[in-house]
């Protein structure tokens, strides 16, 4: 059964570090095509039971601006609101736990779905490396089998059962398999999904070649030294899904706490009436045994004798 004080430490949770696990989920070193390779088709669904179908199927990945969490695939992804959504989802029930680990690991891996290589050829495969990281970071943390997939969940809190992962799995592999996805086996396979967020340097170079000269100029140069500043800037800040699912979470525990309050309540006048009537009871059941012991001397005082 998972820890009952877990849900009253919400407010606790780190958001930078989950900001950066929902922004930095992406491809692995094998994601994308070659120049000269066709653009990928997007499939119609994750490949995951329980997933919603991508809004692209059988188009091509393209932009999407509807997208709740995963953002740094919104250049180009086959996900939509109703994917993120759903990995939103299943993050608001690991943020009743301090492993902020496991939770940032969790939401890299559940981005997977949104990395167009992987939307193309689903479910995502993932690199073995991750899938272990993933194992030893959420060992120790409580899951569910799904009630209507029967895949591998959080435990929510109106869940009676829960059961510790490390006694769901043995390992990064058989986890993995439970979640729904695939695993390459090879270490040193780059055919997978390892977690690295989506490139960029190819789009920079684009912006950059726009410009007048080699691009050695001092002009590139502070051009390009904004970008480093400004792309730091943004790593330090929380991502907005990740401030709308800790706020969701913190109302949620606000509603438990105002309810448990009130139960308190009820359970403490209830007992207050009990008491009551167990005192009034008992005084008549005394009073009782006065009018017996009185009766009983007033009889042997008007006995008369034979």
């Amino acid at each position: 059964m998972g820890p009952a004080g877990g849900a009253w430490r919400v407010a606790a949770v780190a958001l930078a570090a989950l900001a950066g696990a929902g922004a930095g989920a992406g491809a692995g070193a094998g994601a994308g095509a070659g120049g000269g390779a066709p653009p990928a088709v997007c499939a119609r669904d994750p490949g995951v039971p329980g997933w919603p179908d991508y809004p692209r199927g059988g188009k091509e990945a393209g932009p999407a601006g509807d997208l709740t969490f995963c953002k740094d695939w919104s250049a180009r992804t086959c996900c939509g609101k109703a994917q993120t959504d759903h990995i939103r989802g299943q993050l608001y029930h690991l943020l009743q736990v301090e492993n902020t680990d496991c939770r940032d690991l969790w939401a890299t891996v559940g981005c997977s779905v949104c990395d167009p290589e992987w939307g193309s050829i689903p479910p995502p495969k993932l690199c073995l490396g991750l899938a272990n990281r993933l194992y030893a970071a959420c060992k120790d943390e409580y899951f569910i089998g799904d009630d209507k997939t029967s895949l591998l969940a959080p435990c929510r809190e109106r869940d009676a059962v829960c059961v510790r992962l490390g006694d769901w799995a043995d390992g990064g592999a058989t986890m993995a398999g439970l979640m729904g996805f695939r695993v390459d086996d090879s270490a040193l396979s780059t055919d997978c999904y390892s977690g690295a967020g989506p490139r960029r340097t190819a789009q920079g170079a684009d912006r950059k070649g726009k410009g007048k000269g080699s691009g050695r100029g001092r002009g590139k140069e502070k051009e390009k030294e904004k970008d480093e500043t400004a792309s730091k800037e943004e790593s330090y800040k929380p991502k907005p899904e990740v401030v709308a699912v800790t706020v969701a979470a913190g109302l949620g525990v606000m509603v438990v706490l105002y309810l448990v309050q009130n139960q308190v309540k009820r359970y403490r006048e209830e007992h207050r009436r009990v008491q009551a009537i167990k005192d009034i009871l008992e005084k008549r059941k005394q009073q009782v045994e006065q009018r017996k012991k009185l009766q009983a001397q007033y009889d042997a005082t008007n006995a008369t004798p034979e």
